[in-house]
């Protein structure tokens, strides 16, 4: 799932990766989200996001230069896109199972739509590259809500910060051509080059948030991501478990990470580039190794 760049347990964006699909499935006995979402809050947050670009542009420094529709999308819809190329993919290696036998059409589909569910379920907002669309999933906002206690300012801001953030993944798309590289690339370096435009896209939705004064909705949605409150997270708000990847790290490296590696950038006061012009300089020849990115004092910028 390189395609994509999420605000989800686990999955980078986000950003979207089999190694951040690992997330876990509603618990048993979990409230069903409403399938259809207000009618008022489809086009509310379409115009949110179109009304807050200026607000991002300020905070990253670059301009779009394309329109980018934001679209409400519903959680079956965003499955079935998501494993899509997942089952592609298990298709092409010809996966097998662990006794050595191929797994025949039947059970890629069922197996890739599992793991597509695991990632769709966690998901606020994504941005597709495919088609240049950021999509928001209210009904998952509107679960983990209701099921840790949000107030209703939190719940409507929540989705809305998810929304800003695929909005600096669109924006990076733009600038640097970021769905092309990521797709291209793999390993360590598709690791980097994530783990940095992730952090571009959480320190960006971080000031963002500050300037709104937004604080308990930027910290539930930095629980979802990670599993872990902060002191702004709302009273009563239930811990969310941590995800973790295949080798057994935290789900949530990639973007704890790149926002450290990116708070490092924006702090640099020595000589060369400086502030959000550094870190595009940076977003467009990224570290090619994630030993790199936890050494972000020592990376030396390419111009």
């Amino acid at each position: 799932m390189k395609h994509f760049a999420a605000i989800v347990i686990g999955f980078g964006a986000m950003a979207w990766s089999p190694a951040l699909a690992q997330t876990q499935p509603p618990e048993a006995g979990a409230p069903s989200p409403a399938k259809v979402p207000e009618p008022d809050r489809v086009p509310q947050i379409a115009r949110w996001g179109a009304t807050i670009k200026p607000e991002i542009e300020a905070i990253v420094g670059a301009k779009f230069t394309a329109d980018v529709a934001i679209k409400v999308i519903q959680l079956d819809d965003l499955a079935q896109m998501i494993a899509a190329p997942i089952q592609k993919r298990m298709a092409d290696a010809k996966v097998k199972r662990p006794n050595g036998t191929e797994m025949g059409e039947t059970e890629i589909r069922v197996r890739s739509m599992a793991a597509a569910f695991k990632v769709a379920t966690r998901t606020f907002g994504m941005y597709r590259y495919e088609d240049k669309t950021v999509y928001v999933v209210l009904e998952n906002s509107a679960r983990y809500a209701k099921r840790h206690g949000w107030s209703a300012d939190t719940a409507d801001h929540a989705p809305k910060l998810a929304v800003a953030h695929e909005l600096v993944h669109a924006l990076q798309d733009q600038k640097t051509g970021l769905g092309e590289r990521l797709k291209a690339a793999s390993g360590e370096e598709w690791a980097a080059l994530t783990s940095v435009t992730e952090g571009q896209a959480v320190w960006s939705t971080d000031q963002l948030a500050k300037k709104l004064d937004w604080p308990a909705a930027n910290a539930v949605l930095w629980g979802v991501v990670t599993g872990v409150q902060t002191e702004d997270e709302p009273a009563g708000s239930e811990k969310m478990p941590k995800v973790k990847v295949p080798d057994g790290a935290p789900a949530s490296e990639l973007y704890d990470l790149g926002k450290k590696f990116i708070e490092v950038q924006m702090a640099y006061a020595g000589d060369g580039l400086k502030g959000t012009e550094r870190v595009w300089a940076i977003v467009a020849k990224p570290p090619v190794t994630m030993a790199e990115v936890k050494e972000p004092e020592k990376f030396v910028v390419k111009r």
